[in-house]
């Protein structure tokens, strides 16, 4: 029977993470986008999650390309990861090749062949045919995909919003929508990250009052962190900037590299703006200056959460300063964030964040109102709810169900899933487990998630190590023995507590010795475990080294 499969290989349950989704027939196979996810506490050095591609490799003689909706990181961060086992062509719009390309060069990838999508034309690979349709989002050059093959017609939806007053000349093509719909639609992948959200987004063009009220009201040096891909964001910045005299400065290499690239498609107004180095632009009155930062999240690395531990040389917070936080919490990261911003208001910044009557940041994500818009005009047979955590796929799937798409015809995925498309609907026909790949911060090597669990133990519990020196011909363990920890309790409670349970298994041995070196390891990691559970309710990781004289 005629069929499409289809294949999460990230994106869902999570926001903003690995989205890669596998379409395939008989005889082609292609993947829309190929994201990373960035990591939290819980993943102890590492810099990145990649999907797990294993179960492409017995797709490999019809996998055909990648196809990318956008530049997000979490869109087409994993690629170069993907291209070092695949050697497949790429399809892109102009921005997103752009980063692409860079992205590609710092793994010396050079030989990738890179092709230009455009709204309306079509492409053709294999028996799937591809038509991409622009939507309106936080990043330049977004597209939505029409994909049709054996008379299926799927229609993939990602990271979009309804927005009648875009800062540039590309407006989101609705009447194409309709179209779509009126044509038939089987399946639609929706975006649901803000389908918990009441009402409509608003426009990028409706917080440009609220900036430019703050730049005539800040009398100091102002800071503004922003999304370093979200080139509207940044045009509205320059704009205000412009109007109020000041200079500009640009920090972080991502938001140099994406400005880099706007500029040269010349999607950037920079006529009348003075540029500068962040070096350069202390020279000015501090009415004057405005420096643009990224690290929303509080990325260890990146220059506001540097700023926050007075570890950024270029520039120092102080007194006076204005810090304009032009961005959200992404969902996980609130509690680094927080930190961060009490850290540079003990260094005299006074910050701004977003408010309901003083909106400085707007998403770029459908709310609950524009989910129902776009249901209506295109009037699916199918739903998969796409792009966020599982409540936000739920909620979506609520709103479809109140709108008139029938429940059984609602499919809430995980990562994994292995479904198909045919004239008779969808049906399950798999579930593949695919544990996300993680790479240290050395991005040329990959860490085994029974490496991060041991990590995580030992970043929670403490290291104990112990070393002993073993008779063979006695067949006894002899003393004296030597014991470190790390991570315990720390300075002279720790060293205590050593000496305490030195001469407590010393005193052990003193009464018997004697055991098989095979049970050597296995009686003290007992023996030292007990101590600590009964003695200071912990556990710490034990390592034992035994040397044989």
């Amino acid at each position: 029977m005629d069929e499409i499969k289809i294949t999460p290989l990230g994106g869902l349950g999570r926001t903003g993470a690995l989205n890669c989704l596998l379409y395939e027939t008989e005889t082609t196979a292609i993947l829309v986008d190929c994201g990373a996810g960035f990591v939290d506490e819980r993943f102890p050095g590492v810099g990145l999650i990649i999907p797990n591609f294993d179960i492409l490799e017995t797709k490999r003689d019809k996998l055909k390309a990648v196809i990318f909706t956008h530049g997000h990181e979490d869109h087409v961060g994993a690629t170069p990861y993907l291209l070092k086992k695949f050697d497949l062509p790429l399809y892109a719009t102009p921005f997103a090749q752009g980063i692409l390309r860079a992205k590609l060069n710092d793994f010396s990838l050079h030989n990738t062949d890179i092709y230009e999508l455009k709204p309306h034309e079509t492409i053709t690979l294999g028996d799937i045919t591809i038509e991409p349709v622009f939507i309106t989002h936080s990043i330049l050059d977004v597209v939505a995909f029409l994909i049709e093959t054996k008379g299926f017609k799927a229609f993939h939806c990602t990271d979009f919003k309804l927005d009648d007053h875009a800062v540039d000349d590309y407006m989101m093509d609705l009447n194409k929508f309709e179209k779509i719909g009126q044509k038939g639609l089987d399946l639609l992948l929706l975006d649901s990250t803000n389908a918990l959200e009441e009402g409509r987004s608003l426009s990028e063009a409706e917080i440009s009052s609220s900036l430019l009220d703050v730049f005539n009201n800040t009398r100091g040096r102002l800071i503004t962190c922003l999304f370093s891909s979200n080139s509207y964001r940044l045009q509205t910045l320059l704009d205000c900037a412009k109007k109020t005299n000041r200079k500009v400065a640009l920090t972080g290499r991502s938001a140099k590299e994406y400005f880099r690239i706007a500029s040269n498609l010349q999607r950037l107004n920079l006529d009348n703006i003075d540029l500068y180095d962040v070096e350069e632009i202390t020279q000015f009155p501090e009415n004057e200056i405005f420096v643009i930062v990224t690290g929303s999240q509080a990325e260890p690395r990146s220059v506001l959460n540097r700023m926050a531990n007075d570890q950024f040389k270029p520039f120092k917070v102080r007194d006076g300063d204005t810090l304009i936080m032009s961005s959200r919490m992404i969902p996980g990261n609130e509690g680094r964030i927080l930190e961060m911003l009490n850290k540079l208001s003990m260094l005299g910044a006074s910050i701004i964040t977003d408010t309901e009557y003083s909106p400085i940041h707007v998403s770029g994500h459908a709310m609950a109102e524009e989910l129902k818009d776009v249901l209506k005009v295109l009037k699916p047979k199918h739903l998969i709810p796409i792009h966020g955590e599982h409540r936000q796929l739920k909620e979506l799937a609520t709103i479809a169900c109140k709108g008139g798409i029938p429940q059984r015809n609602i499919h809430l995925l995980v990562d994994g899933d292995h479904i198909s498309l045919n004239k008779e609907g969808i049906r399950y026909l798999d579930q593949f487990h695919l544990e996300p790949v993680f790479i240290s911060e050395n991005p040329e090597y990959y860490i085994n998630i029974d490496a991060i669990k041991r990590r995580r133990k030992l970043a929670f519990n403490g290291l104990v190590i112990v070393s002993v020196l073993y008779d063979a011909e006695q067949k006894a363990v002899t003393l004296p023995i030597s014991l470190f920890s790390e991570g315990l309790f720390g300075g002279s409670q720790e060293a205590k507590i050593l000496k305490k349970l030195t001469k407590h298994i010393e005193h052990l041995l003193e009464e018997d010795s004697q055991m098989n070196k095979d049970d050597v390891t296995k009686w003290f990691k007992k023996t030292i475990n007990r101590y600590y559970k009964s003695e200071y309710q912990v556990r710490p990781e034990i390592v034992v080294m035994v040397n044989e004289l």
